[in-house]
């Protein structure tokens, strides 16, 4: 039989089974492998491996109700924010061969689920985090705000002038460096990336940063516009001398409109400007300092010289909040949940009961919405290919938790 070697099977002969003769196999079923390698003939051998002879049936669900719902220890749902390692069971007919999917619907934001091991994780971010408040032991009403993500703006060249733009720059492109050969001939360049493999159009030429042999050229200098197979160009009023380095990038800028001079943060050459000494332009995208910027001007402890630079500027805005009618409050004080009956909600102000000591301290605060998330995972034995469904519901909820149960 040439599919026999010693008077035992070997796959290696069977022109059916294509085994290499250097085993790559990873399969690290070590009792399977070598009762497959031992076996007699491709009968014996086949019983042996679990991919010729696969058990049949559907994966068999373990998961009683509201096992998923609660972090081990303490025992309480988690607060969105929190991090969440939420493990799957189920069965397959082939031990060990089996895959988790989400076949419907979707977890709720901030979630994964890793279909190799079944484990639900991530951090649960539906949730708007306010503003926490400072007790003074006798006020207790108090606005209820939502400070963003502080926004860092162009920094900004004095020129004499009292009134700037207000930017923010995006991500900066770098395209190709033109060859400058010198000479009339020499002074337009297509704008390309990818060593001239792609052309390269700015969507607005005025961000686009020109520096030949280390100077930034004023953009009165050179035209940019398209031939007339609509490729586009740059084109040099006096031709660069031949050799001449040169980089262009490009970097779009957006106009930022902070709602009020509170909600910037100026400083100039290391010393921060009193929100006392600008305003916000009427058109809301531009600084206006109560004084221009001139050579040898002293105000505070400021001195500013023509030229001089804006170290930093940024702007975080802090914005009334206001809860919607079905949203729901968090309200944690010294780590204990405050029931709804010791506050009340009218527009953007919370009144608690009794005005609370100066030694108590927010420690959450909280709004989220009462959203339910459906979605159905499928267990799939990866041998023989049969899945069974289970569907979960996901409520992210009153007072902002979240609880996960089988339907």
């Amino acid at each position: 039989d040439p599919m026999m070697m010693g008077g035992m099977y070997d796959p290696y002969y069977d022109p059916m089974m294509m085994v290499q003769a250097d085993d790559d196999d990873t399969d690290t079923d070590t009792d399977t492998d070598a009762a497959a390698d031992a076996a007699a003939d491709y009968a014996a051998w086949c019983a042996a491996t679990i991919s010729c002879n696969p058990a049949s049936g559907a994966p068999a669900w373990n998961m009683p109700i509201g096992s998923l719902g609660y972090s081990a220890f303490p025992k309480r749902a988690f607060f969105p924010g929190s991090v969440v390692n939420l493990s799957l069971y189920a069965t397959a007919a082939n031990a060990g061969y089996l895959s988790y999917g989400i076949t419907s619907g979707a977890l709720p934001p901030g979630l994964t689920l890793a279909p190799t091991v079944g484990e639900i994780t991530g951090t649960i971010t539906p949730a708007d985090e306010l503003d926490t408040i400072t007790f003074d032991g006798n006020t207790a009403t108090f606005n209820l705000t939502k400070t963003g993500a502080p926004v860092t703006l162009d920094t900004i060249t004095f020129d004499g002038t009292a009134t700037y733009n207000l930017t923010a720059s995006g991500s900066t492109d770098t395209l190709d460096s033109p060859y400058f050969m010198g000479g009339p001939m020499s002074r337009t360049f297509y704008l390309t990336q990818n060593a001239m493999m792609d052309d390269y159009t700015p969507a607005d030429p005025q961000f686009l940063t020109v520096v030949v042999d280390g100077v930034t050229q004023n953009a009165s200098t050179y035209t940019i516009d398209t031939d007339i197979m609509g490729r586009p160009r740059i084109t040099f009023d006096s031709p660069p001398t031949m050799g001449a380095s040169s980089t262009i990038t490009y970097t779009e800028k957006t106009a930022v409109s902070p709602a009020a001079a509170a909600n910037l943060n100026i400083t100039i050459d290391g010393t921060l400007v009193p929100v006392t000494d600008y305003t916000i332009h009427a058109s809301g995208t531009k600084v206006v300092f109560d004084t221009a910027r001139t050579a040898g001007e002293t105000m505070t402890a400021i001195t500013h010289a023509t030229g001089s630079t804006l170290d930093s500027i940024t702007s975080t805005e802090v914005a009334a909040f206001t809860p919607t009618a079905t949203g729901k409050l968090t309200v944690e004080i010294d780590n204990a949940l405050q029931a709804q009956n010791t506050y009340t909600i009218n527009g953007n102000q919370i009144t608690f009961n009794e005005a609370k000591p100066a030694s108590a301290t927010m420690t959450a605060f909280l709004h989220s919405e009462e959203v339910k998330y459906a979605f159905g995972i499928t267990a799939t034995d990866t041998v023989n290919n049969q899945g069974s469904l289970q569907a979960f519901a996901m409520y992210v909820s009153k007072p902002g938790i979240a609880l996960i149960t089988p339907k």
